[in-house]
C-alpha cells in the first residue's frame, strides 16, 4: 500500500510592503527638510523683529498671547521716528530659545526707515528683568509700510521666564 506523502502548501507571495515603507521613509525625509527649512532660520542681520510686551508661553513649541507694543526706547536724536513705529508679534520657548513669531511692523512715519535696533527682555515671574538681546533690522521700511516676517530666535530662554517684553530702541533714517 502506498504511503501518502504530505506536501508544505506553496509559500504566501510578498504583501508589497516595500512600497508603504518607501513612502513612510520619504515622508519622514520631507517633514525633515522642511523642518530644517523653517526652523533654522538665524540671520540677525537680515530679519526684522517685532516689539512684543508680556506673553506668558505655552508649553514647548506653543505661542504665548499675543504681545502689545512696548514703551520705545529712548530713540537718541530720533526720539521721534522711534515713537512712530508699531511693532506687534507673539513669542513662545522653542528648542531653549525665544523664538518671536506672527511679527508685524509697520512704520508710522513720513520717512523711509533704513535699519531699526530692536531689544528684548526676558523677565520673571518677579518683575525682573534676566536677560536682554539686541537685534539689527535691515530694512528699507517705506512711510506708512507695514512687513510681516516670519519667525525667528531672539536668544536663549532663561529658566523662570513668564514674559518677553520687546521694543525698537533706535531706527536710522534712509539718506
Amino acid at each position: 500500500m502506498p504511503i501518502p506523502v504530505m506536501t508544505m502548501p506553496p509559500a504566501a507571495p510578498a504583501k508589497g510592503n516595500t512600497w508603504l515603507w518607501v513612502a513612510i521613509v520619504a515622508a519622514a525625509v520631507l517633514y525633515g527638510l522642511y523642518y530644517i527649512g523653517t526652523h533654522d532660520k538665524q540671520n540677525p542681520g537680515t530679519t526684522p523683529t517685532p516689539q512684543t510686551q508680556p506673553g506668558t508661553p505655552g508649553p514647548q513649541g506653543q505661542p504665548g498671547p499675543q504681545t502689545q507694543p512696548a514703551t520705545p526706547g529712548q530713540g537718541g536724536n530720533n526720539q521721534a521716528l522711534v515713537a512712530q513705529q508699531s511693532l506687534t508679534c507673539r513669542w513662545l520657548a522653542q528648542n531653549g530659545n525665544v523664538e518671536i513669531t506672527q511679527a508685524v511692523w509697520k512704520n508710522g512715519s513720513t520717512v523711509t526707515i533704513q535699519t531699526a535696533q530692536m531689544e528684548t527682555q526676558q523677565v520673571s515671574a518677579a518683575g525682573q528683568i534676566v536677560a536682554q538681546n539686541q537685534i539689527t533690522l535691515n530694512g528699507p521700511s517705506q512711510p506708512g509700510q507695514t512687513i510681516t516676517f516670519p519667525a525667528f530666535q531672539m536668544g536663549a530662554l532663561v529658566q523662570g521666564v513668564t514674559q518677553v517684553n520687546c521694543g525698537i530702541i533706535g531706527v536710522t533714517p534712509a539718506n
